[in-house]
This record gives C-alpha cells, sequence and structure tokens, in this order.
C-alpha cells in the first residue's frame, strides 16, 4: 500500500474491518525474523496494490502466527463477556441527565460506586445528589453514616472544583485560539 504521506508498507492482510474502514497488514523483516502489524485507516492510503506472495514466506508467517482454533464454548464465553462489559458501561450513561450531571458522574465514579436514580445520582447506596450536583444537594440514605455523607461530599465539591477548573481552561484555550486567528 501506499499511504497519502507517500510511505510505502508491504505486507499481507491481516484483517479488514469494514465498519471501522481500518486494514491491518503483516509485515516480516527480511533481515530478522520478527513480523510489525501496520493499522491503517483506509481513509489514508492512496493505493492499495495486491501481489502475488512468494508462497514460502506467507507460509513462515501463517506458522509464525500460532493461532490455534477457538472453540465455540470460549467464544460464547468471550461474546457474553463482553456483553456484560458493554452493558455495563451503558448503565453508567444517563441520556436524560445534564451534560453537567454526567460529567459528575463519571468523576465520582472513577472512585466510588455510583449509579443513576432518575436524575440522582447514588453514591455507595448511602448518598443521593440531586441536580445541579453541588454538595447542598446531597441528602444521606438509611443506615449512612455521618462520616460518610461528609466524605462523599468532600469528594463531589473537589470533583467539581477540578471540573470547573477545565471548563476554564478550555474557554481560555479557546479565546487564545479566537485571537491568534484573527
Amino acid at each position: 500500500v501506499v499511504t497519502v504521506l507517500d510511505e510505502a508498507i508491504e505486507g499481507i492482510v491481516f484483517t479488514e474491518d469494514k465498519q471501522s474502514n481500518f486494514l491491518v497488514l503483516l509485515s516480516c523483516d527480511s533481515k530478522a525474523p520478527s513480523f510489525t502489524y501496520h493499522s491503517l485507516n483506509v481513509k489514508n492510503l492512496k493505493r492499495i496494490d495486491q501481489i502475488k506472495l512468494e508462497i514460502p514466506l506467507a507460509a513462515e508467517i501463517e506458522k509464525s502466527l500460532k493461532l490455534e482454533k477457538i472453540g465455540d464454548d470460549a467464544l460464547r464465553l468471550e461474546e457474553s463477556k463482553s456483553k456484560d462489559k458493554f452493558d455495563f458501561a451503558m448503565s453508567k450513561i444517563n441520556r436524560e441527565a445534564s451534560k453537567e450531571g454526567q460529567l459528575v458522574f463519571d468523576a465520582l465514579s472513577k472512585t466510588m460506586t455510583c449509579e443513576w436514580l432518575g436524575l440522582s445520582v447514588v453514591v455507595l447506596n448511602q448518598v443521593k445528589i440531586d441536580p445541579p450536583y453541588f454538595a447542598e444537594n446531597c441528602t444521606k440514605l438509611p443506615n449512612c453514616p455521618y462520616q460518610a455523607i461528609k466524605r462523599i461530599k468532600k469528594v463531589l465539591s473537589n470533583e467539581r472544583h477540578k471540573l470547573s477548573l477545565k471548563t476554564e481552561l478550555k474557554e481560555s484555550n479557546k479565546i487564545n485560539n479566537d485571537k491568534q486567528g484573527d
């Protein structure tokens, strides 16, 4: 293949993903018995040439990959694990919440177990945080120790502060970029 930057890469097609529009080439260094994978976005390719590969080299590459057959049970298990991971990730997204609410949820869930209850965030099954997600919007749930709500409020305040600094930095960069464009 030849990239839009006129870089020539030779190898065999290891895999192609039509959905993401990527092509993975496997190259063999003739001087050393090593292989390199090249993950290429098809949009960044100027030309794809198909040539006949020497059979001994192709066989050597295939042999060195040592790909084993995967049984149906193992595939089903991997599929189940992937689906569970996907479902877990999707449970962390609340399409009804504000962008700010989602950012607060994401920040808190990095260090504490969080889940959505409508538009409210429930932290450690002990504290509920209602919109607009400030410390004063925290309420204790049954059996919540005083120290837990105190700690969660502190973490929430610190995370909100970090988020506001990031927002200020983004706005500052945008203003600077706009000034440079003038």
